[in-house]
């Protein structure tokens, strides 16, 4: 009789689909954070997509392209590890329109869609109030072809948490289903790097059961092992990055994974290809670390010199990386700049630095008081075993005004205050990065900064006026109202400190920081402010001759009220790049 009724249910495929019964979700009643229910496999093995950030840095056309192509290839159902709108704003107008424009591009996907929750979602209580109307809950698991599928929140409550109770819920979930196949945990922030104790005491409740875990936010992909499992990190599908390559993990791709008996099986799809599961891994992060890096050519600042027209610099690299590269570059044709030489192709051993003098010239035909920059294309290759580790951009070479830094103060005394430097003269930042768009005006943030040199010393003063402070003893420089400083000297490394005024001076790195310099930081009602003081004999040691000149760089970290940690504005003092922010010291004659 058994066999009869199996013949039975062999001959009716629908029915047996219905018996079979693969999707088995924790709720049904009410909104829930998925698009449709209607599944469609008939083998024993299935396959799905996972789809990386949108945003912090949402770029135009992607994620649309990346269904289209998700629907080419007819997954069974695409997964996401969050960040799926911009958020961080209180504007609940805005809110509700970038997911009405996220809820139709998703629509137009022929396989289910299971929403997951990232930082930007999430941003503060509004937008998880919004979510839960919208979507229900913000973790929830669904078993699928006894694959137990685990979605978790990883801003419960507060920014990186699992709280307790999203614990209890995954034991309880884990203890229901002892029997699963397989478990895979789908979320946005990696905790496992951070430590994060609710993360860490699910581990803990993994132990014994094969799984896998899926997450983002670094907008770079990386494969882990933790605990003999498999731990991916997924790179962007629209959100913010370089996309400096596969090897590098800074790529618009979304994860294809093939379940099968003995676990997934993971390939990368770009939208105009498929990669491996292991393009960026522990193995091979040290030297694509040290490539993005280091690898970057740099020039000494051109400062403008009308009317010789005829400017002298170096351009360099500092290779540190462990093989071989070989530096290829060409200048692109400047109407009014023409440099001496017009290409290079070198090989550069492992710990050596490349140096090439360079003059350029300026055409008296067109040649006026601005100058547009002259550009040089490079790239930087890696050994020919380097799984392809190329580097390429184009560095832009440009002719700059300088500033004078002024004879210090009389009696100046490195307390932090900033009575010795006349009234502030606040700035608006002339480039703002990060996350520049919570930055809401000069009432916001504006700074104020100022150099000076007498016979032994390099002053520099900073005030920075802030409508909201926010600093915590937990968290790291860059992570509340702080700053850092960098001084760039022709030919040298820059020095550089990284610093929050907080309760006591919080300096959280200091690169190639000079014996005997000094720093100080006060919190004020209105913001803080800083003075440090460089030792020019260091200095002068350093640079010898050529210290006449010297780039100077300002980064203010802006954080407004409880954000994420993560969150917050770069507000820079003086537009980053080649050349800019360069000083000249009236005088300045070697001790």
């Amino acid at each position: 009789m058994r066999s009869i009724l199996l013949g039975f249910l062999l001959s009716c495929p629908a029915l047996l689909m219905a018996q079979l019964n693969f999707f088995q979700p924790d709720t049904t009643a009410g909104p829930h954070p998925w698009t449709k229910e209607g599944f469609e496999h008939t083998e024993s093995s299935f396959q799905f997509a996972v789809i990386g950030d949108l945003t912090g840095g949402y770029r135009h056309g992607v994620f649309p392209q990346a269904v289209e192509k998700a629907n080419a290839i007819a997954p069974d159902f695409v997964m996401s590890v969050g960040d799926l709108i911009e958020g961080y704003t209180e504007d609940t107008a805005q809110i509700l329109r970038w997911w009405r424009q996220f809820d139709g591009w998703v629509a137009g996907l022929e396989a289910p869609f299971f929403y997951v929750p990232g930082n930007h979602d999430l941003s503060h209580s509004g937008m998880t109030s919004i979510w839960e109307v919208r979507y229900g809950r913000t973790y929830y698991h669904f078993l699928y072809r006894n694959v137990l599928f685990l979605v978790l929140n990883t801003e419960d409550g507060a920014p990186s948490r699992i709280s307790p109770k999203q614990v209890r819920y995954v034991e309880q979930t884990l203890a229901d289903h002892p029997q699963a196949d397989w478990t895979l945990l789908f979320f946005h922030k990696p905790l496992w790097q951070e430590q994060e104790a609710g993360f860490l005491a699910i581990e803990q409740a993994l132990q014994g059961r094969p799984y896998t875990v899926f997450a983002g936010h670094t907008h770079r992909y990386l494969k882990q092992q933790r605990h003999g499992q498999d731990y991916y990190i997924l790179g962007t599908t629209g959100g913010g990055s370089t996309l400096a390559g596969p090897a590098f993990g800074q790529l618009d791709h979304f994860a294809w994974v093939t379940m099968r008996p003995d676990g997934p099986q993971v390939a990368n799809l770009l939208l105009d290809g498929i990669l491996p599961d292991d393009i960026h891994t522990e193995a091979t992060q040290p030297l694509s670390e040290c490539l993005l890096r280091g690898s970057r050519p740099v020039h000494d600042a051109l400062v403008e010199n009308s009317p010789a027209q005829l400017w002298k610099t170096n351009l360099r690299l500092a290779h540190q990386c462990p093989v071989p590269v070989r530096l290829t570059g060409r200048f692109l044709e400047h109407p009014q700049l023409e440099p001496a030489w017009a290409a290079v192709d070198t090989l550069l051993a492992p710990g050596s630095q490349w140096v090439a003098p360079l003059s350029i010239r300026a055409n008296e035909v067109g040649f006026g008081s601005e100058l547009d920059p002259l550009e040089w294309m490079w790239e930087v290759r890696a050994g020919e075993d380097a799984k392809g580790l190329i580097r390429s951009d184009t560095t832009e070479i440009r002719i700059v005004r300088s500033r004078q830094c002024q004879p210090a103060p009389k009696d100046v005394a490195v307390d932090g205050q900033w009575k010795e430097w006349s009234e502030p003269g606040y700035e608006a930042p002339e480039e703002l990065g990060y996350y520049p768009h919570s930055w809401e005006g000069p009432e916001d943030c504006s700074i104020a900064a100022r150099c000076a040199a007498d016979t032994d010393w390099l002053y520099f003063a900073l005030r920075v006026k802030d409508n909201e402070a926010l600093y915590s003893s937990y968290r790291s420089s860059w992570e509340q109202d702080g700053a850092a400083f960098q001084l760039l000297l022709p030919g040298t490394e820059p020095i550089g400190i990284s610093f929050s005024p907080g309760d006591s001076l919080l300096v959280d790195s200091q690169e190639n920081w000079p014996a005997g310099a000094k720093i100080k930081a006060l919190r004020l009602l209105d913001g803080f402010s800083a003075e440090l003081a460089l030792p020019r004999a260091a200095l002068a040691k350093r640079a010898g001759e050529s210290l006449a000149s010297f780039q100077l760089q300002w980064i203010v970290y802006d954080h407004d009220g409880l954000e994420d940690q993560y969150k917050g504005t770069k507000a820079y003092w003086r537009k980053p790049g080649p050349g800019a922010g360069t000083y000249t010291i009236t005088q300045f004659k070697k001790r």
